[in-house]
């Protein structure tokens, strides 16, 4: 299964400096490695990571741009139910087939697809 990083090639950011551009390009490195890795895990079936606006960083399996959008809504409205700021609450959908978990940690919120094996 391929993992996916949005096409931004269309419409570039302003110049980037060398410097600037050599992080952009570890960044998305590290973000396809980290899909990658989290797929290779037992019964996991997707994986998506949502960047602090709400825009796909990367996914990869059953998880696609179409659910960066709900999953990152669910996950910050999810913060609003704890006065303790350093807890992250997790998000949990389930069914009878699986679930989807998502959490938001330090901007980026990265949900989860797993299947009932």
């Amino acid at each position: 299964m391929e993992c996916i990083l949005p096409d931004v090639s269309e419409s570039p950011p302003e110049e980037l400096e060398a410097p600037q551009l050599h992080s952009q390009l570890e960044e998305e490195q590290m973000v396809y490695r980290h899909l990658e890795d989290t797929m290779k895990k037992p019964s996991i079936v997707g994986v998506l990571c949502i960047d602090s606006q709400g825009l796909n960083l990367g996914c990869c399996g059953t998880l696609s741009d179409e659910h960066a959008g709900v999953i990152f809504i669910l996950a910050w409205q999810a913060t609003k139910l704890t006065y303790d700021l350093t807890d992250m609450p997790v998000v949990c959908l389930e069914s009878d087939n699986g679930n989807v978990r998502g959490q938001k940690h330090n901007g980026i919120t990265e949900a989860v697809q797993k299947m009932v094996s």
